[in-house]
């Protein structure tokens, strides 16, 4: 069985746990805290109701949900090789490098990509980060024309592209 066939026996007994819960809340209210049985009983069905609500949350293997597409939890893992510029607007007559942040980096080498409108790439480089959570900065050629790019993070095959991000590149 699904777990689908279990969720409205499930939210049915959380609505009677929370009650439960409810009148513990204010037997404990009334004795003033005084009572260890009232706050023994709070203490037991709060922990119940709380393992009911991980059920409810969790299963159907992997991160999909009944209608069969992704569930967004707060659990999730956090997304690595994302690339962030620190400003989008690039002036190569002032500098010739991006200033950018790596975040969780899996691999000891990348390759950084400017890629015009049609696909094509303008400029490519390999690059080290120094550490789990980087900054750093990208050389650029400074022949570069100016127009709208996109930077683009890759493997150092330069067959998978773990991020993206539009910049613009002035003089």
């Amino acid at each position: 069985m699904n777990k689908e066939h279990f969720l409205p026996f499930i939210a049915i007994a959380i609505a009677l746990v929370g009650t439960a819960f409810a009148i513990a809340s204010i037997a404990v209210f009334l004795t003033r805290g005084k009572s260890k049985f009232c706050i023994n009983k709070k203490m037991k069905i709060g922990a119940c109701l709380i393992t009911l609500t991980t059920l409810m949350s969790c299963g159907n293997g992997g991160n999909v949900n009944i209608n069969g597409t992704d569930q967004v939890t707060c659990y999730d893992v956090a997304n690595t090789d994302q690339i962030s510029v620190v400003d989008d607007t690039i002036n190569i007559s002032k500098t010739d490098t991006i200033d950018c942040f790596l975040y969780a980096p899996s691999y000891e080498k990348y390759i950084y990509k400017i890629v015009d409108n049609n696909d094509s790439i303008i400029f490519q480089n390999e690059f080290s980060p120094e550490n789990y959570n980087s900054e750093i900065k990208l050389h650029i050629d400074k022949n570069i024309k100016t127009g709208e790019y996109e930077l683009q993070l890759c493997d150092t095959t330069g067959q998978n592209t773990f991020s993206s991000q539009t910049i613009t590149i002035i003089k």
